[in-house]
């Protein structure tokens, strides 16, 4: 299990510094659908450090007490399934955590903290990656989440060393019949075949 780093938003030095925190964002049929967070959400957030860091997140943990004392009693709050059940942990990368003014809290609390580095935050920055990109990729063989009905998927490649933005690939989807087929976990794989 990964190292757990507590984050304290209210411990901000500017008491007007926000982060908008949303659950769930996604376009289906030209419309822009938003899932709200489950009721009754409560918990605490936390730096979830990964290997490579670049592709490290805040997450959040649903504690029935929001205190640090609760932290290893409670779970991760998931998005929602997958059409094939699948469950991934609700985060915002850091690469957005860099990129987007909308989370300056977090990044202010994680630099006050000690848990990110300004030089892995100005490597980001240094992209230009603009607003939040959805879930980035940090190496080609990495598992994702998407979905096949949808008429295109846009990834970004993402490591400490260069960044291949939102690259557009047409999987399985008619755009005429705008048919619905699934979503699932992905993953590139190399072949031999030609």
């Amino acid at each position: 299990m990964a190292p757990i780093y507590l984050i304290s938003p209210q411990n901000s030095s500017s008491s007007k510094l926000r982060s908008l925190v949303m659950y769930k964002e996604w376009q289906e049929d030209y419309k822009h659908h938003r899932h709200r967070f489950p009721s009754s959400t409560k918990g605490l957030f936390y730096y979830h450090r990964s290997e490579p860091e670049i592709s490290s997140s805040i997450r959040f943990r649903i504690c029935d007490n929001p205190s640090p004392a609760w932290f290893s009693a409670g779970d991760d709050l998931l998005l929602p399934a997958t059409d094939y059940g699948e469950r991934h942990p609700w985060n915002i990368p850091l690469s957005s955590i860099a990129s987007a003014r909308m989370y300056g809290a977090f990044e202010e609390c994680l630099l006050r903290e000690n848990l990110v580095g300004t030089q892995l935050l100005n490597i980001i920055k240094g992209f230009n990656l603009g607003s939040p990109q959805r879930q980035p990729l940090y190496a080609l063989d990495q598992p994702f989440v998407c979905d096949l009905s949808s008429p295109m998927t846009w990834i970004t490649f993402l490591t400490s060393k260069n960044v291949v933005r939102e690259t557009n690939f047409r999987f399985f989807s008619d755009v005429k019949l705008r048919t619905k087929i699934y979503s699932g976990e992905c993953q590139f794989i190399s072949s031999s075949l030609v």
